[in-house]
């Protein structure tokens, strides 16, 4: 079974050699069906492995996802380490992909972040779902100078329309739940630090983190100067908000 996603303009293939997931992919993934060639490919094989699944990433472009001939993972835990991947082999090319909810206003892309519980579901629901990009992965490229928001793929439940087109990134936000609506922009070392904490490459790094530290240190490393960059470049801010809707007017810096 294969499927090709689009992830900020790349062209990305899955395919599931042994149809394990076939089933759960046209549920979750928006497919891509133009005609562009796929850039980068995926493939999730059976194996014996001593854990449920396991991530191998080379350079020469070689990615492969095993996962336990014996008792398959679920699709969730699957849906985790494809992000993982996707991150790592996308990063030459600019792109960041975020734990987050993402969505367009006033014709700009705004990222909102945070730990479970934090609000992302909650804030998204005052949105049209026509500007929906993601409710759980916010994607992000950086195009010249300028950063994008894309229409994450990871999201058909919530975001089922494939939408075409990309906004330019007015602002990252970092959430907190709160009686009265206000915006405080973050130091560069807070603010990065809260976005290196919600990169999909990171949560993959803290697993790998109970095994060996050495390739996690490694892969710490690819991390640190795209989001550094990225935080020069773009407004950072924590937003405390309610369920009124009212951080509307507030998020957007004309």
């Amino acid at each position: 079974m294969r499927i090709r996603i689009s992830v900020a303009g790349i062209i990305c293939e899955l395919h599931d050699t042994d149809n394990v997931y076939r089933t759960a992919f046209p549920i979750h993934y928006i497919e891509y069906a133009g005609p562009a060639p796929s850039t980068l490919r995926i493939q999730i094989k059976r194996k014996r492995i001593t854990k449920p699944i396991l991530l191998v990433v080379s350079e020469t472009g070689k990615n492969t996802i095993y996962v336990s001939k014996m008792t398959p993972p679920p699709f969730r835990m699957l849906h985790f380490f494809i992000k993982a991947c996707v991150q790592l082999s996308l990063l030459q090319h600019d792109v960041l992909l975020l734990h987050g909810s993402s969505f367009t206003y006033h014709d700009k892309g705004y990222v909102f972040m945070g730990p479970s519980g934090a609000g992302k579901s909650t804030l998204v629901s005052h949105v049209p779902p026509e500007s929906m990009y993601g409710d759980d992965t916010a994607v992000i490229r950086k195009i010249g100078t300028e950063y994008a928001v894309y229409p994450s793929p990871f999201d058909k439940e919530k975001c089922p329309l494939p939408y075409p087109t990309h906004a330019p990134l007015d602002g990252l936000f970092m959430l907190r739940k709160a009686g009265t609506a206000t915006v405080t922009p973050l130091a560069e070392a807070i603010a990065s630090g809260a976005i290196h904490s919600c990169n999909f490459l990171h949560e993959y790094i803290v697993i790998l983190m109970k095994g060996s530290r050495l390739p996690a240190l490694m892969l710490e490393k690819k991390l640190t100067l795209p989001i550094r960059n990225l935080v020069r470049s773009t407004f950072v801010a924590e937003l405390r908000f309610n369920k009124s809707g009212s951080f509307l007017p507030l998020i957007h810096r004309v």
